[in-house]
């Protein structure tokens, strides 16, 4: 019988016609609780394939290689989450979800955790099945391989990929260029994982949102106003003593 195992990374979506967004500080010690999770891209021909560890010793198959969405709440509020996979050795479900640091997640190792920040900012989806099924490819290999990456071959690898011949070959050219820009994109994500004993762990996201150019404007002339009261009470002060 084959095994079907799903692919969880979360980035806030809209639910009930109301935009959701996670702030940093609130998802870092937040409790995620899934109520039902599904597939993103289940309509046949869905992109499948085995999946397979060395270490531990792992072999799936018919795997859906997609992202899924959330249902549920994060302390409290309701939620619909974009996610992806990030522990292949559980099934995916529902369940209370403790949320941790990306960072933590993988012990502090900053080289790996630059290469997945890179890895969601240029690929994080939602786009389509191909592109997000690539991405999910991806940070599996991320996960659990080191660099120099490759998706066929390794501590996890893939194979009877079915319905994306090319999917092995996208997702180790998203790995390159994920290693290429480590530490110089992604900056402006907080990536978490959701953790559970007894379900897949989940990587997600929010993004901190650049000012447009009319609040940097705003942002400039108010940092003038605060320097330009510092030097009048400068010049206030050095009278006082003159």
């Amino acid at each position: 019988m084959s095994v079907v195992r799903v692919a969880l990374a979360l980035s806030a979506t809209s639910i009930a016609g109301m935009s959701l967004l996670v702030s940093a500080g609130e998802a870092s010690a937040s409790t995620l609780n899934v109520t039902s999770t599904s597939v993103v891209y289940p309509a046949s021909p869905a992109v499948t394939a085995s999946i397979h560890l060395t270490s531990p010793s792992v072999n799936y198959s018919s795997v859906y290689v997609a992202p899924q969405y959330l249902t549920g709440t994060l302390d409290g509020n309701a939620v619909q989450l974009f996610a992806y996979c990030v522990d292949i050795l559980s099934y995916s479900g529902p369940g209370t979800f403790n949320v941790v640091s990306l960072l933590d997640y993988l012990g502090g190792n900053t080289t790996k955790y630059n290469q997945l920040a890179a890895l969601i900012a240029a690929a994080g989806g939602p786009a389509n099945k191909y592109a997000d099924g690539a991405a999910q490819a991806a940070v599996w290999e991320a996960i659990y391989d080191n660099n120099p990456y490759d998706a066929a071959s390794g501590n996890f690898w893939m194979n009877n990929v079915q319905n994306d011949p090319t999917l092995v070959a996208d997702a180790n050219s998203l790995l390159a260029q994920a290693v290429s820009n480590a530490g110089t994109t992604g900056s402006n994500l907080q990536l978490f994982v959701a953790t559970n004993s007894n379900a897949q762990d989940m990587l997600f996201w929010t993004v901190t949102p650049v000012p447009e150019p009319a609040s940097w404007a705003m942002m400039l002339l108010g940092f003038g106003f605060i320097g330009g009261a510092m030097r009048s009470a400068r010049r206030r002060q050095d009278l006082a003593y003159a």
